[in-house]
């Protein structure tokens, strides 16, 4: 089904395309401009969508920008692929950091100097660094982008910064380090003791600065296994993420370290996986992977994990799980309960990801970042809450997420592009469901449920996903919703006026959205592949309610650029609506959009009565004409078969089209803007199977060349067609027999013109004498009519140019020729025949010649340009002649003509015979078919022709060329060459001759 086009069909100065417009441009403010100017002014706007910082927003959460970064890091940015260039926020600093392998950039996002970025240079590494804030007891900020001396092998994968004075560092080798720069000093300890001479050498010899060790702990009596992916800090304790383990550290103010617990995570997380896949899927097949880890208060932490399961492929699902645990810390033993665990909807193939996938923690609320989304979950178990943000622009992706502390349940992503807010309101997703909640859990219907959440996804792709350049995209999945149900309610709503439709009292404003958003319903449905979902009754909904949408913007309009018509306008809409008060045409447009017909037919019911003046009459004729054409046009470009739904049958057809033949002056005067009005209406209701009722307006006002194009693209059966022509041919006689069989000409119904003629003869005669129709001659072939047959071959041979329909008509007209002669018809004429044989057998040469040619082509390369090709394979004495380039230019456009099966005159055909290497052995055929056209000049050259033949065909063979030049890659039977020069200068003295 054809796309619908939402900004084809708007109002001609569309009161909406300002506001689209804007939300394709990136932000203007920079984030420390933004920031001041929110603190300073604010904008109010129609509606939400009507905001450009706005990107999504319903009652429960807002999308919205809130800036970007200064232009000189958007370059710095752009400059790097996602895997170069690593961001982080830090709030608490109020600084955003940009890390290249070059280079590391601060942005001071609330300095009110100039000096808001800072750039710091260093030796290029094959990555960027792990950049982290920091601040010292005396309050100045400094920046730690600390690289150990490590090993080769060795890069640091995770930072966690200590109240400003340490940071812990955890490399790709599973060692944990501890950063100490307090009091301007930087020192550098180790988790683990080195307990063996071989560790001790490695240390001293591949690290510059050996490291002290702060614990008694053996790295490798520990079950930890690969990179540590993730460290946080609470209270005295780090916690350490490994794939499958979290070991938790104790860290006081002395720098004394001790391990406190290391817990195998990964039975606990197969446990909470466990209850979310198949109940007959063991948990032992399951996969599962520690992402990331985030920790909270009252004794719990939430993991982020990857996992999958033999039935699910090669894919990788994700999830999110909160654990709690009793004591103020987590020791030797301590139990793990399993809170909740939340789906993450995203699922890829493994090692797809440009980075890790991380998880941030806020208010109850998970916020999973992937490469261009971020999704959102509740970790409460009263809230199914769960929504997204997709980047659309695939130049973007998303680089860096972080909890937005200045406000609740939120969090700010960093992408190339601009800053984003999601921000949630947590009282609302946690409201019981009588309170308005769709994400409560607690609910009769689950369906129901779903359903509504579908809906509310389906109004913020409608509502914000205008224009296709927007910076974010809208995808709708499903499971078990009742789409129909949804869109149907979607729909009602905007009848309705939903709240985020502008107020009716801009009334123009009003009913363009209402279109407008009417009209996106079923491009988001047809985008998203949801469009059969419906049944075709609810599609024609649909599609009829936003066609009366777009009547009242052009009723609306017509009102107001022509004001006369106002006062009759508000008489006919008081006699639809019965009503004597009050604004009414704003009522109607509003309230009674489907009305449209019966008003406009009201309108015209007492159209005469009223005085008009006529170039006033004759501009709203045409506003009338815009109407109807729209009409058609629109049912035609979205889905065809739908048109019945628009009424445009008899009401608008026939209204229009009587009006249009009434009003003579009209017609007059405007006839450069209104004569094709009829066709186009006509035609437009046989291209939506509405043929009867275009064949019935056709004939009602006299328009044959609409009448021929209904019948012809109807449904009807041929037999139907047929007998519809006749009853026309007999009504209109001559006029639409032309007409009608020029059509089947256009259209290559050569059949259908036979059949026709058979059963209509009266005209046919005529029609052939004015009408050089190339199936003239078979219908008198078919009649026995064989003077009438060849005279019509005659001329239909003088426009013909393809070899094989030229052997072919002379051919038939051979045959008709000797049935004249058994008949002793006056018309034949031993001449004629002679003539006509001679002309077949030229045509055969060349059917010959054009085989020989692709006989040659089977060795060409895909490359290679045919002619060229042989050229250089049939002429290569021709072709090495660089004095002779005209005669290869001529030459090669013939056999470009042969190759098209395009007939050429004798000259060239010679032409070809003679410069063509190996050709001349059909000279002799050649020159047969000459002699026997008694008028022609060439029959004197004879002799000369067939020593030419003579010497091609007998001298200078294939079998001869291979034995005599001992090559076995010549192609048969080309590329053989003239011997001696005198040979080729006779042969070109022979070829004057016959052109003088």
């Amino acid at each position: 089904m054809p796309k619908a086009k939402t900004s084809s069909r708007v109002s001609s100065i569309s009161k909406l395309s300002p506001f689209f417009r804007k939300r394709t441009d990136k932000p203007k403010l920079e984030l420390h401009d933004y920031i001041l100017a929110s603190d300073t002014t604010s904008t109010s706007y129609p509606t939400f969508w009507a905001d450009p910082e706005v990107l999504s927003q319903t009652n429960a959460y807002r999308i919205r920008r809130i800036g970007k970064l200064p232009s000189t890091l958007e370059n710095v940015i752009n400059m790097y692929s996602s895997q170069d260039v690593r961001v982080h926020s830090s709030q608490l600093f109020n600084c955003i950091t940009i890390a290249t392998p070059d280079s590391i950039y601060v942005y001071f996002y609330k300095k009110k100097d100039n000096d808001r970025v800072i750039h710091l240079s260093m030796e290029e590494n094959q990555e960027p660094p792990i950049v982290n804030m920091v601040s010292s007891d005396t309050q100045t900020i400094g920046i730690l982008a600390y690289k150990l001396s490590l090993s080769q092998q060795e890069q640091i994968t995770a930072v966690e910064s200590i109240r400003g004075q340490r940071a812990i560092l955890g490399s790709s080798l599973g060692n944990i380090y501890l950063v100490d720069y307090n009091a301007n000093k930087l020192a550098v300890f180790s988790f683990y003791k080195q307990m063996n001479l071989a560790a001790f050498l490695s240390n001293m010899l591949f690290v510059t600065n050996p490291v002290e060790s702060r614990s008694n702990v053996v790295k490798s009596s520990l079950p930890c296994k690969g990179k540590i992916l993730r460290i946080r800090f609470s209270q005295d304790h780090a916690y350490i993420a490994y794939a499958e383990h979290m070991a938790v550290w104790n860290i006081n103010d002395q720098n004394e370290i001790k391990l406190s617990t290391v817990i195998s995570i990964h039975h606990h997380l197969k446990e909470a996986l466990s209850r979310h896949i198949p109940s007959h899927v063991s948990r032992d097949y399951i996969k599962a992977n520690l992402l990331d880890i985030c920790l909270s208060e009252n004794n719990t932490f939430t993991v982020l994990v990857s996992y999958s399961v033999p039935e699910m492929g090669n894919y990788v699902q994700y999830a999110v799980i909160s654990f709690t645990y009793s004591g103020s810390i987590l020791k030797e033993n301590t139990p793990l309960w399993i809170l909740h665990t939340a789906s993450v909807p995203y699922s890829v193939i493994p090692d797809t990801l440009q980075r890790a996938p991380t998880l941030l923690i806020s208010e109850g609320l998970a916020f999973v970042t992937f490469d261009r989304t971020m999704i959102v979950v509740s970790m409460d178990k009263n809230s199914v809450f769960e929504e997204r943000v997709v980047l659309k622009q695939d130049d973007d992706d998303i680089l860096c997420t972080q909890v937005n502390q200045t406000v609740e349940a939120s969090a700010l992503m960093i992408t190339r592009k601009c800053i984003i807010e999601f921000q949630v309101d947590t009282n609302k997703i946690r409201r019981p469901s009588a309170e308005g909640n769709i994400y409560a859990v607690a609910v009769d219907d689950t369906n129901e449920r779903d359903t509504l959440i579908f809906k509310s996804r389906l109004e913020q792709a409608v509502f914000f996903g205008v224009p296709e350049q927007g910076p974010l995209q809208f995808p709708l999945r499903t499971e078990q919703e009742d789409i129909s149900k949804a869109v149907l309610s979607l729909t009602d709503d905007i009848l309705k006026g939903c709240e985020l439709l502008p107020k009716s009292l801009e009334l123009g404003f009003y009913i363009e959205s209402r279109y407008v958003f009417s009209n996106r319903i079923m491009s988001v449905l047809t985008d998203n592949g949801l469009i059969h979902s419906m049944t075709e009754n609810e599609r024609f909904k649909i599609l009829k309610t936003t066609e009366y949408y777009y009547l009242t913007i052009v009723l609306y309009e017509t009102l107001v650029e022509n004001h006369s018509f106002t006062l009759q306008f508000s008489a006919a809409i008081q006699s639809v609506l019965q009503e004597n008060s009050g604004d009414l045409i704003r009522a109607f447009l509003i309230d009674h959009p489907f009305d449209v017909n019966q008003l406009i037919e009201q309108f015209f019911s007492t159209f005469e009565a009223f005085d008009f003046n006529l170039e006033e009459t004759a501009l709203y004729l045409q506003k009338i004409n815009k109407v109807i054409l729209s009409l058609a046009n629109r049912a035609y470009n979205y889905e065809e078969k739908y048109l019945p739904l628009y009424e445009i049958s008899h009401h608008f057809g026939d209204l229009w089209m009587k009006i249009y033949k009434s009003v003579g002056d009209v017609r007059q005067n405007y006839a450069d803007k209104l004569s094709n009005t009829k066709s186009v209406i006509i035609q437009k209701l046989c291209a939506c199977q509405q043929y009867q009722v275009a064949i019935e307006l056709a004939e009602k006002y006299d328009d044959l060349p609409a009448i021929v194009a209904a019948l012809q693209t109807s449904q009807l059966s041929d037999e139907e067609v047929q007998a519809k022509h006749i009853y026309f041919i007999q009504a209109y006689g001559y006029d639409y027999f032309t007409l009608l069989l020029n059509w089947l000409n256009d259209h290559g119904e050569d059949e259908k013109i036979l059949l026709l003629s058979k059963h209509v003869p009266d005209y046919v005669d005529k029609f052939f004498e004015n009408n050089p129709v190339k199936i003239s001659w078979t219908y008198y072939l078919l009649q026995e009519n064989y003077v009438k047959a060849l005279i019509r071959l005659k001329e239909c041979l003088e426009r013909e140019t393809n070899v094989y329909k030229r052997c072919d008509m002379l051919s038939w007209a051979n045959m008709m020729l000797v049935a004249t002669k058994e008949e002793k018809d006056d018309m034949f004429d031993p001449n004629v025949l002679q003539g006509l044989s001679a002309q077949l057998e030229f045509e055969a040469i060349q059917m010959e010649i054009i085989e020989a040619f692709k006989e040659h082509l089977n060795f060409m390369s895909a490359n290679e340009n045919a002619a060229m090709f042989i050229l250089n394979k049939c002429a290569s004495i021709l072709v090495e002649d660089k004095t002779r380039k005209e005669d290869v230019k001529e030459l090669k456009e013939s056999i470009e003509k042969l190759l098209n099966e395009t007939s050429l005159d004798k000259v060239q055909v010679i032409k070809i015979l003679v410069m063509l290497d190996n050709f001349g052995s059909d000279v002799m055929n050649m020159t047969i078919a000459l002699s026997r056209d008694l008028n022609s000049k060439y029959v004197k050259y004879h002799q000369e022709f067939t020593k030419v033949q003579r010497h091609t065909a007998l001298k200078e063979t294939y079998t001869w060329r291979v034995i005599q030049s001992n090559e076995g890659n010549i192609l048969a039977p080309s590329s053989l060459n003239y011997f001696q020069s005198q040979e080729l200068s006779q042969l070109e003295q022979l070829f004057k001759a016959v052109m003088s």
